[in-house]
């Protein structure tokens, strides 16, 4: 009876370890001065817009920073060093899952003075080998949709082939939005997520479509090389809901 209670107290603590991926970014990268050398103990402090929460660090010897476990939004990056001008990185977007690499270059001057970078960051990932495609906000928010169910969305990223009658993608539907095809691999065979947590059926279904207006991003992704991942036969689709911000605001519509 003993090893049986066991048993099943290590089965239960496996299953609670494997019941949600990770959703957050990294955002990672190296710090040097205009002759490229590298520069240490560089301050850095990523301030998410919407909110004003603060992620900080400092680069080490070699010049190298990781910030991690970041929510998928809109940040603004600052680095300060005694002797160099202060950087300002505005518009940093994070998306879900990603592995961003973004490497900085301070100049010589007073801590008063700051230099502010507005350019965006490269579309082309650099650290990671992962394959999929981010639906934004600002399409979530404008992009016309029948059934007003997120998880339809993720039948715009390449990759996806949808395969379901589209009649059937209402908020109540499971089977209908859940009706694609990633990277070739067999319908409704893919890995369905809400922030990291599984939102699947038994026979995977999407469980539960969250309203339009609390989804900030749908994160498609046909290959993912990361170790949390992979309960799948085909892709994994991660529906992102909005973290709030501190101006109250809301939606009124009608859906018929």
């Amino acid at each position: 009876m003993k090893s049986f209670s066991t048993s099943v107290l290590l089965a239960c603590a496996a299953v609670g370890a494997v019941t949600a991926q990770e959703y957050r970014a990294t955002l990672s990268g190296r710090v040097v001065d205009q002759q490229d050398a590298v520069l240490a103990n560089v301050k850095l402090t990523l301030t998410q817009v919407d909110t004003g929460a603060k992620f900080e660090t400092v680069t080490n010897e070699e010049g190298l920073y990781t910030l991690p476990f970041l929510p998928p939004t809109v940040y603004r990056l600052t680095a300060e060093l005694a002797g160099f001008k202060k950087l300002d990185r505005t518009n940093v977007v994070l998306g879900a899952n990603e592995r961003i690499a973004l490497d900085l270059r301070m100049e010589v001057g007073a801590t008063s003075e700051t230099l502010t970078v507005t350019e965006e960051i490269p579309l082309l990932p650099s650290a990671t080998a992962s394959v999929g495609q981010v639906i934004t906000s600002a399409q979530v928010e404008k992009m016309p949709l029948s059934g007003r169910t997120p998880l339809a969305l993720a039948q715009l990223a390449f990759g996806v082939v949808p395969t379901n009658d589209p009649r059937f993608t209402r908020p109540f539907d499971n089977a209908g939005p859940a009706g694609f095809s990633m990277g070739g691999a067999p319908s409704q065979s893919n890995e369905l997520l809400i922030d990291g947590a599984p939102d699947a059926t038994g026979n995977n279904r999407v469980a539960y479509n969250p309203p339009m207006d609390a989804v900030s991003e749908v994160k498609a992704e046909s290959f993912n090389v990361d170790a949390a991942y992979g309960h799948t036969g085909g892709g994994v689709v991660n529906i992102i809901l909005k973290s709030g911000g501190n101006r109250f605001h809301g939606t009124l519509y009608e859906f018929n």
